[in-house]
């Protein structure tokens, strides 16, 4: 396998970066909120907002923490920048 075959694709890299897997569990408690009153399409839509947003908000706080952290984390596991040099992930704030 080549190592160009081997390296992940942009868009796993990103997903690497935000920690998906650290709050992908949170992204769902939108739809506590939804009350068996409003009529099922406009529910879905709020609770699909507002999945969204959460997911935004959080791959935007670990992504943050984790550019902030990368010098103290030693293990890769808790923050997946640390394997990279800081160039690698230098436009991923914006």
């Amino acid at each position: 396998m080549t190592p160009a075959a081997a390296s992940p694709g942009p868009a796993r890299r990103w997903l690497r970066r935000v920690r998906v897997t650290q709050w992908a569990h949170f992204v769902p408690l939108p739809a506590a909120g939804i009350s068996g009153a409003e009529p099922v399409g406009s529910a879905l839509l709020a609770m699909t907002r507002g999945a969204l947003a959460a997911a935004a908000v959080l791959a935007w706080g670990y992504l943050l923490n984790a550019v902030h952290d990368r010098g103290m984390d030693l293990d890769d596991a808790k923050n997946p920048l640390t394997r990279e040099p800081p160039a690698a992930h230098r436009g991923a704030l914006v």
